[in-house]
């Protein structure tokens, strides 16, 4: 069973991340629901509800991540960790991602492929061609 967040933790949480999804960059102002708090490492892998642990995560991030801390790239069967907003940048991830991921992007900025491409690489699954491209 998760351990939920206090009030006031939540609420550092959220000003931390500006209203913000940690992993999409998804403004809570646009959304249908409220962001919510992750644990960034899961319970079950020995994460902690303390604040260096948690991220604001819009719905659609958080189910798709659940407790998962890498994806396979189905290309060539590398194990690729997923961004973690405690400990990397947005601008050093994706730029790690790009590289890592050139057989699908080809050169292009990642922010004008179709989300589909990125779909089919597991890893972007969480990910919409808006907030990459934020990076470009």
């Amino acid at each position: 069973m998760t351990t939920r967040p206090t009030v006031e933790l939540r609420r550092q949480v959220v000003e931390r991340a500006g209203n913000c999804c940690e992993y999409g960059l998804l403004p809570q102002e646009l959304t249908a629901s409220t962001h919510q708090v992750d644990h960034v490492i899961a319970e079950k892998h020995g994460g902690q509800t303390v604040i260096e642990n948690l991220a604001l995560s819009c719905t659609v991030c958080n189910r798709r991540k659940g407790s998962d801390l890498s994806s396979l790239d189905p290309v060539t069967g590398t194990l690729v960790p997923l961004v973690n907003p405690r400990t990397q940048s947005w601008s050093t991830h994706v730029s790690s991602l790009r590289a890592h991921f050139s057989h699908v992007d080809q050169g292009r900025p990642i922010g004008s492929i179709p989300l589909a491409e990125y779909r089919d690489t597991n890893i972007f699954h969480f990910f919409d061609s808006q907030s990459l491209s934020l990076f470009d």
